[in-house]
This record gives C-alpha cells, sequence and structure tokens, in this order.
C-alpha cells in the first residue's frame, strides 16, 4: 500500500537458520592425515609447500600445481584425492556421540542445481550434518557452543535443501498472478531473473537460473503492462 497499486514488491530472505550445538575445525583433520602443514606459530596460515588440501568454508581447495601460486599436487593425481577426500569427510565422526559430521561431500559439479559449482567454490563442496558449524581458525575439532555466550544459530555449512534452512518468497504487484496457494520448492538463484523479468530486462547468458513463471502473469499481459508504464 505505501508502494502504490502499480508498484511490484518482493520481499524475501536470503536464509532461514539452524541450530549450532557444535564448532569443528575440519583443518585440523586435513593436518592429522598430512594433508595440510600450519605455518608456525599458534595461526590459522598454511605452509603452502607441505599443504595439499585446506577447508574454506564448505569447500576443500586442493593444492594444484600449475593452477594455484605455491601449488604440489601433480593435476593426473587430482581426481584421484578428490575421491580419497569426498570418503575421508563422510567418514569423520564426532567422539560424543559417534554421529557422523559430513552430511554430504561431491566435487562442485554434482552441486550445478544449487549454484555451488562456480570457480570461487571448493573443488569438494560438503555439506554438514544440522547443528555443525565450521570454522577455519586454530582450536580444538570439536567445541560445544556456550548458549548466552556465542551465538547458537547458524545457515551457511548446512545442506540447502533442508526446510529448516529455506526462506520465504512474498510478490504482490500487477505482475504477479493473485494467488494463496504455495509455489513448489525454486533454487534461490531463480530470484534474479525472476526480477528481470519484471523489468522487462534480459539476463545474462551465463546466469545459471530461470525466471519463476508460476508468479508472474502472462507474458502478453507483462509486456502490455510494461509499454503501459511507458
Amino acid at each position: 500500500e505505501s508502494a502504490g497499486g502499480e508498484a511490484n514488491v518482493i520481499v524475501m530472505g536470503d536464509h532461514g537458520q539452524d541450530l549450532h550445538h557444535t564448532t569443528v575445525r575440519l583443518n585440523n583433520w586435513l593436518a592429522e592425515t598430512g594433508q595440510l602443514t600450519f605455518a608456525d606459530g599458534n595461526t590459522s596460515a598454511f605452509d603452502w609447500t607441505r599443504t595439499r588440501a585446506c577447508i574454506m568454508g564448505n569447500g576443500l581447495y586442493l593444492n594444484v600445481a600449475g593452477r594455484d601460486p605455491k601449488g604440489i599436487v601433480d593435476p593426473s593425481d587430482s581426481s584421484g584425492l578428490l575421491e580419497e577426500l569426498c570418503h575421508g569427510l563422510c567418514r569423520i565422526t564426532d567422539p560424543r556421540t559417534g554421529e557422523r559430521v559430513v552430511l554430504i561431500a561431491a566435487p562442485r559439479e554434482h552441486f550445478a542445481y544449487l549454484g555451488g559449482h562456480g570457480q570461487g567454490a571448493g573443488d569438494i563442496v560438503f555439506c554438514l550434518q544440522s547443528g555443525y558449524q565450521g570454522r577455519n581458525d586454530r582450536g580444538p575439532m570439536f567445541e560445544i557452543t556456550r548458549p548466552w555466550q556465542e551465538f547458537t544459530s547458524g545457515h551457511d555449512h548446512f545442506w540447502p535443501l533442508d526446510p529448516r534452512v529455506q526462506t520465504r518468497m512474498f510478490a504482490a504487484g500487477p505482475y504477479f498472478r493473485s494467488t494463496s496457494q504455495p509455489m513448489r520448492l525454486r533454487p534461490i538463484v531463480d530470484v534474479a531473473p525472476t526480477i528481470a523479468a519484471v523489468l522487462g530486462i534480459d539476463v545474462p547468458p551465463d546466469i545459471d537460473g530461470v525466471a519463476i513463471a508460476e508468479v508472474l502473469v502472462e507474458p502478453t499481459a507483462a509486456r502490455d503492462l510494461q509499454q503501459a508504464s511507458l
């Protein structure tokens, strides 16, 4: 109402939240298996001359010769090492409970539908089980979150299709269909093409998502509305 009857409004969040009960530092696991060497001192820096792989966020990155500035992994060994590390990640368990920590781990190409396959993603993308949050700093491998002293909610290492970390999109205006029926689950990469369709502009040819047609009016009606607004 504040924007006016001719305005198109989209309201949404970028993610939901889930319980964070335990911090896990997976670079400690890589160090224990000989794939990573920390630099001298109690820092989070790596000795790249002796580090074959490291974890940042929810991506595992190989230090590949010829690709990375100080790479030491022979490119011909990359596929075998990726498979070994995927299996290794999925075998990590919490010593307190025996629970698996990593829900899923796979080469980044497997996460294309979720938008996790870009060059900035790790060679391996992984998601943690609900309640576990990864950190890259130095410290114990497992550390219980302290209620009332630490933030006990998170989202960035969890499985994105978990309902607890999904978000909602609300849209209203002359370019949107009036319906109370919830639409099916869509990847968040579809939001930008939907906004582009409302604005009447072309999306870049290499964009991952597609417009959410079921929330839009018919294309001919959208064109008529655009022409009328001009």
